[in-house]
């Protein structure tokens, strides 16, 4: 698609998404309001410019292009980074299973806080 394609209002959100607030839609121009914004919104994700995630609108690749940007670089995930969290917790239910003192113990907190505190100074 070419900038021919969006309007001037879609042109502007989308531009503004990408520069200011790293893809996410969360600015409109002035002159739009109530309606006129899930107009634009749903005409732009209608053309596969904008998705969804959860209630948050962000720029689809398409819409990068679109507006002659590039794609934002979106780093490989690091497998031993998900490893080592994967051994603390298999660590962790190990020695609650097998009865190993914890170094500390939790600060409580809200009410129990409470309870604990009139426990303590009987």
């Amino acid at each position: 698609m070419s900038n021919d394609s969006l309007s001037i209002t879609q042109h502007l959100i989308v531009r503004y998404a990408i520069d200011y607030t790293e893809g996410r839609i969360e600015w409109f121009p002035p002159h739009v309001h109530g309606a006129a914004r899930n107009s634009v919104l749903q005409a732009l994700f209608n053309r596969g410019l904008v998705t969804t995630d959860g209630p948050r609108w962000l720029v689809a690749y398409a819409g990068y292009e679109a507006v002659g940007r590039r794609r934002p670089h979106v780093p490989p995930p690091n497998p031993f980074e998900d490893l080592a969290r994967l051994v603390d917790q298999a660590q962790a239910i190990w020695e609650l299973e097998h009865g190993k003192p914890m170094l500390h113990e939790p600060a409580p907190i809200g009410w129990y806080a409470d309870a604990a505190a009139r426990r303590r100074a009987r």
